[in-house]
């Protein structure tokens, strides 16, 4: 007996569920207005995410007085692959005189992406899970060479441990060469001095070759320092993207002139699983390990405070929890109960309602065919009637013709 046994289909099983299902994938984009943030991500997805609906307004006109957090949906979709992309932006970041606490709506938005996943796989019903966790954050640096603000400093030390933090340099073609190479050096030694984690896009030894110098080529570059535009230039019989300046052309998609095709392929075609992953097994598995260290009873339902796990009540504590989150699965399964057995009773009653309107539609009928089967007799019995009438009558009229032809034939 020979030939295969088919499990070495299962790879293909899983690509055709996994492109049927759609990826999801959140990209937060972070710095100080008028560093092109939007330009940016209009050009990384090629396409205007910022004007679906009306034009998107300029930086001046965009600017709030505080620093908001405002998400928008977007469905791509390429070769048959579908990408739900939840863009997460920061306006009014970083634009105070006074710019104290201003990380701190971007630092509860991802916690509470965090908590609202917690929640969904919590659910008794855990089917359809939308991953509304940040995966990337894309931290957009003023192109200063004299480094990074003690206010990026601070942002990202509070951020490095929950997502996955890639530092850009914007604007980079306001930038000399040796500019930009002295800005990128001072912003590595910035981060390793302050001891902020970054994502570091790790080989793979899987890929081939070629694959992996572009991928190393890339690499070398980070920081990235990335020029952004979405208008189309014609210069040098040749069509291209980028910036036009009395001294000549930027283009957007030239090595040499920005760092964005390294970025953008290590984003999206090499690495966005592995941000998805990381973001996962790494940061919110930090989180989780964190709220349970913490041992934080929920005080909207039991008023109790917070646990110490060094008291001599930890135990005690850890029990009270469990008995409060068994409370919970028990009221669960009774409200679930409640509403199983309430809409049992609805369909039960639909069905008699039912039952009722056939039975009541079943004797009307019954009623309808009775009549007609009497209107039927009667016109029966009307017709014998006239017909025994008819047949009289035709006797009465065949004796009196044989009369009548009998006289006639004594006469003669």
């Amino acid at each position: 007996m020979s030939g295969d046994i088919g499990f070495a289909n299962l790879p293909n099983q899983i690509h055709r569920e996994v492109t049927l299902k759609g990826f999801d994938f959140t990209l937060m984009v972070v710095g100080r207005s008028g560093l092109g943030k939007s330009t940016f991500v209009n050009t990384l997805f090629s396409t205007d995410i910022y004007e679906e609906d009306k034009p998107y307004p300029p930086p001046c006109a965009r600017i709030p007085s505080t620093t908001s957090v405002q998400e928008s949906v977007t469905t791509l979709i390429e070769n048959d692959v579908q990408l739900t992309l939840t863009l997460v932006d920061t306006p009014g970041f970083g634009n105070g005189i006074n710019n104290t606490d201003c990380w701190v709506p971007i630092e509860e938005y991802v916690d509470n992406a965090f908590s609202k996943y917690e929640g969904e796989e919590s659910k008794i019903s855990r089917t359809d899970i939308r991953d509304c966790r940040v995966h990337c954050c894309l931290y957009f640096l003023t192109p200063c060479i004299h480094g990074v603000r003690p206010l990026d400093i601070e942002v990202m030390k509070r951020l490095h441990t929950k997502v996955n933090i890639i530092p850009v340099i914007a604007k980079a073609d306001s930038l000399t060469v040796d500019e930009c190479q002295l800005l990128k050096e001072r912003v590595r030694a910035t981060l390793a001095e302050h001891n902020i984690n970054v994502f570091e896009f790790p080989e793979d030894d899987d890929d081939d070759e070629e694959v992996q110098d572009d991928v190393a080529n890339a690499r070398s570059a980070w920081p990235f320092a990335v020029s952004a535009s979405t208008q189309v230039l014609f210069a040098d019989d040749k069509e291209m993207r980028g910036r036009a300046y009395p001294w000549g052309y930027v283009e957007v998609d030239n090595p040499q002139h920005s760092d964005f095709v390294g970025l953008r392929n290590l984003i999206i075609r090499t690495y966005m699983q592995q941000l998805i992953d990381t973001t996962n097994n790494v940061h919110y598995e930090r989180f989780r390990q964190q709220r349970l260290s913490s041992l934080s009873l929920d005080t909207s339902i039991s008023g109790s405070p917070k646990s110490d796990p060094n008291s001599q009540n930890f135990i005690e504590q850890l029990e009270g929890q469990l008995k409060q989150h068994e409370k919970k699965l028990v009221k669960m399964e009774r409200e679930m109960t409640e509403v199983f057995e309430k809409r049992v009773r609805e369909k039960q009653q639909k069905i008699k309602t039912q039952e009722a309107q056939l039975l009541k539609e079943h004797e009307e009928f019954e009623e309808k065919l009775k009549k007609q089967q009497r209107e039927l007799e009667m016109q029966r019995e009307q017709f014998e009637r006239e017909k025994k009438e008819y047949e009289a009558e035709e006797e009465k009229r065949k004796a009196a013709q044989a009369q009548s032809t009998g006289r006639r034939k004594k006469f003669f």
